[in-house]
């Protein structure tokens, strides 16, 4: 069924979401610029960016769109948001974890009080018109940069939430 209503519909959605999250990342970005925050060392500031790159590159060569990089809403902050290819309206709130170690345990990785964070920006993200129809799904990527090329592991649906809402997953 190419270029049908579902696509077109499908299309306005993509729009609507990615002007959202647009505006919302700026607005934040400019609050979280006022405050004094201290920065993670460079290093590490160097790799987790490197690793969010990658595994922004990688989610687009399996067909993702990537809506946002970095959306921050107050306290709570997503490594990237992207719409999940295929039949129906699926986002996927995608958390990175890069290391220099070891990148297949990145699901592990994520501490309770990240994850907790992760729901409280789906539930964010949810309550915006442009999403309320849209499954939102949590994703966990690995990045290994020990080797050479990095070694991308991902990990759809890493965490299965109990919600009062269906369309949360």
């Amino acid at each position: 069924m190419s270029g049908g209503k579902g696509c077109a519909n499908d299309s306005r959605l993509e729009r609507a979401a990615k002007a959202w999250l647009d505006r919302a990342q700026r607005a934040w970005h400019r609050a979280a610029a006022a405050n004094d925050r201290a920065t993670p060392s460079e290093p590490a500031a160097t790799d987790a960016a490197r690793g969010e790159s990658i595994a922004a590159s990688w989610l687009e060569a399996q067909g993702y769109r990537i809506a946002a990089r970095n959306l921050r809403l107050g306290p709570d902050e997503a490594d990237l948001v992207a719409i999940v290819p295929g039949p129906g309206k699926v986002v996927a709130i995608v958390e990175v974890k890069t290391s220099r170690l070891d990148g297949h345990a990145a699901s592990r990785r994520i501490d309770a009080g990240k994850r907790r964070r992760l729901i409280r920006l789906a539930r964010r993200l949810q309550a915006l018109e442009p999403l309320r129809e849209a499954l939102i799904r949590f994703d966990a990527i690995g990045v290994d940069l020990s080797v050479s090329p990095p070694l991308v592991l991902h990990t759809p649906g890493f965490l299965d939430v109990e919600w009062p809402s269906d369309r949360l997953r």
